[in-house]
């Protein structure tokens, strides 16, 4: 029974939820059928055909994993004392607003590239400092 769609020629199997039709290819010159299965709306491939999207055979695109980034921990550490010396000369901010938010910022970030207990004694230092300052 044809469909009343246009280039759907025959039902072939109905079942499972599914129904195949046999299709015309829209356009084609010539008798030229797909398999269409009607419930997804996705062609299938012919059976004298390579399906093209096949994940097992497709290549992986971006290669290995890219390396992970770890900076050198004495120059991280001489960043650090650095800003805090600056901090602990001061009597008032030594810093733009820009820059002391920046610093509060990075600062306890760039301790998590140090030994734990290091990092934390300079996160405790930088903290302490920040808090003078705020009072005076």
């Amino acid at each position: 029974m044809p469909d009343s769609r246009p280039g759907i020629t025959q039902v072939i199997h109905k079942g499972l939820g599914i129904t195949l039709r046999k299709a015309r290819a829209g356009g084609c010159i010539g008798a030229s059928y797909v398999i269409r299965l009607v419930q997804r709306g996705e062609l299938m491939a012919r059976g004298h055909q390579v399906d093209l999207f096949v994940t097992e055979s497709q290549p992986d695109l971006f290669g290995a994993a890219a390396p992970v980034y770890r900076p050198d921990a004495d120059k991280v550490r001489a960043r650090l004392h650095k800003i805090l010396a600056e901090a602990r000369a001061a009597r008032t901010f030594p810093w733009e607003p820009a820059r002391a938010s920046l610093y509060r910022t990075i600062f306890p970030q760039m301790t998590l590239f140090l030994p734990g207990d290091e990092g934390a004694q300079l996160r405790f230092a930088f903290e302490s400092e920040m808090a003078r300052l705020e009072t005076a």
